[in-house]
């Protein structure tokens, strides 16, 4: 595969993450919302039925579409949380906003 198919490759994949985390920013049956309005989660465990009929896990389809911590996509930053003593394996979406002083 040369450079250019690997760029296309790699924007086709950062498109569908945009559009897959803008999505799950409107599914209010599947995400939770942080205080303050500051983004959202989504708890390991929730199933996801795709276009093909197939059933997933959330947090593996996300995984394997790229949408992993640390990254930053469609202007939230992806916090991955394992699991605690009371706590869910969860993956947080908190919104990349910094205010302006003007």
């Amino acid at each position: 595969m040369n450079s250019n198919n690997q760029q296309s490759d790699s924007s086709q994949q950062m498109m569908r993450a945009e559009q897959i985390v803008k999505w799950l920013s409107e599914q209010s049956e599947l995400v939770g919302q942080l205080s303050n309005n500051t983004g959202f989660f989504i708890r390991k465990g929730k199933i996801v039925k795709l276009k093909d009929g197939s059933e997933v896990e959330a947090l593996d389809w996300l995984n394997r579409e790229g949408i992993i911590d640390k990254k930053i996509i469609s202007g939230y930053k992806v916090k991955h949380l394992p699991a605690k003593e009371q706590f869910d394996e969860c993956l947080m979406f908190f919104k990349e906003v910094v205010d302006a002083p003007f």
